[in-house]
């Protein structure tokens, strides 16, 4: 069976506090940090929006009216953004669970908004389909995962063998790069129906002991939650978006 991500809904999570990017964006939710004077959002669904993923689901909770304003005030092109608002802290299972339950789809792509790994998508959501699983994630090389742990995936199937957790001096390898491929049966079932909670710690066991496909053709990947990863976003953009630089270099041509 395949399957293209223009038929599958997209929800990103954008409700963080970023406290510890405060040094950096006082004002603003983590998501739109200005990246190359433009919010990292923005650069986020553009990026989306050049692998055909058009349906998407903002979950939102700290300072949701700059995301709903900016948005409302700048309409995406070829895009439908729907917005979920938190009225408190759900955590990132709470926020997932939330926001499939006011948009049902069969299937999800689940993304965070303030992390962005260079991949195929597309390809991504079919290689699941083709695989044995029925759930995905995206796997991305790291030269150093000490903050994020280490992923050990079978040579063959993609299972998601082990994840060992984070320690010093980790080496390289493979890292969750938080973005998911989920099925709604998946989140029916393992998802507490009420309450907040966190997907990493209450559901994503279920989906590593229930068979998880893991997609290793991801490029760079970066996560702006720390001041030294968003300086070094912001000085090396091109690294991490290069379709958005080949447009402008086009443009200026």
């Amino acid at each position: 069976m395949e399957a293209r991500a223009t038929h599958v809904r997209c929800i990103i999570l954008a409700g963080g506090k970023g406290a510890r990017l405060r040094s950096r964006v006082a004002d603003l939710p983590k998501p739109m940090a200005p990246v190359a004077d433009r919010p990292f959002l923005e650069l986020l669904l553009e990026q989306l929006e050049c692998q055909n993923i058009h349906d998407i689901v903002l979950s939102l909770g700290y300072k949701s009216e700059h995301i709903v304003r900016y948005f409302e005030e700048r309409p995406r092109a070829t895009q439908r953004l729907n917005f979920v608002i938190e009225d408190a802290p759900m955590g990132t299972g709470g926020a997932i669970r939330m926001a499939a339950e006011q948009h049902p789809a069969p299937y999800y792509l689940v993304l965070n908004g303030d992390s962005f790994c260079d991949t195929d998508l597309q390809d991504f959501i079919s290689s699941v389909y083709r695989s044995e699983f029925t759930n995905g994630m995206l796997a991305a090389l790291q030269p150093d995962c000490s903050r994020y742990g280490k992923l050990t995936v079978h040579k063959h199937s993609g299972k998601v063998i082990m994840i060992e957790e984070k320690k010093p001096n980790a080496g390289p390898g493979l890292i969750n790069a938080g973005v998911y491929f989920l099925s709604a049966e998946f989140l029916h079932k393992h998802c507490p129906q009420q309450g907040a909670f966190s997907f990493e710690q209450t559901a994503f066991p279920a989906l590593v002991g229930g068979g998880l496909y893991a997609y290793t053709k991801a490029g760079p990947f970066i996560d702006i939650g720390i001041p030294e990863d968003y300086d070094f976003l912001c000085a090396h953009t091109e690294q991490f978006f290069p379709q958005r630089e080949a447009t402008l270099s086009a443009l200026s041509d």
